[in-house]
C-alpha cells in the first residue's frame, strides 16, 4: 500500500472478506447480494476499499470487478505494527514524563477504544 495505512471500519471489513474470498476477483453484483445496505452506500463502500488501497476494481463491459489489493495476512500485519507504534510512542511519553499534547491524548484514547472493540 503506498498510502498511509488506515484501518477499516467495520463495515468495510466485511465487505473485504468477501473480497478476500474470492481472489480472482468478484463482481460488484455479487457483493451487492450480501449485504443489506442500500445500493449507493455499498458502491460507496467498495469505493473506499479501493481509495484505501485495499482492492483494485477492472470495469468489464457494464460490469465491474473487484480484487484484493492485499491479502487478509499483510492487512492483519500492517495493523498489528500500526498497534505497536502506537503504544511505542504511548511507552516513550510514559518514560520520558513528557506530558501528552491532546491530540496524543486522543491517539491514546482511540488506540484504546480500538483494543476494546476487538
Amino acid at each position: 500500500m503506498n498510502q498511509e495505512f488506515k484501518r477499516l471500519s467495520k463495515t468495510e471489513l466485511e465487505f473485504m472478506k468477501v473480497i478476500w474470498d474470492n481472489p480472482d476477483g468478484i463482481l460488484s453484483e455479487s457483493i451487492f447480494q450480501n449485504f443489506k445496505q442500500a445500493r449507493t452506500t455499498q458502491s460507496n463502500v467498495l469505493r473506499t476499499l479501493v481509495q484505501k488501497g485495499c482492492a483494485e476494481v477492472v470495469k468489464e463491459g457494464l460490469h465491474t470487478r473487484y480484487f484484493p489489493k492485499l491479502s487478509q495476512e499483510e492487512y492483519e500485519e500492517l495493523l498489528s505494527k500500526q498497534k505497536v507504534g502506537k503504544l511505542e510512542g504511548i511507552i516513550l511519553s510514559f518514560f520520558q514524563k513528557k506530558k501528552l499534547n491532546d491530540k496524543e491524548i486522543d491517539e491514546v484514547k482511540e488506540f484504546l477504544e480500538q483494543l476494546k472493540d476487538e
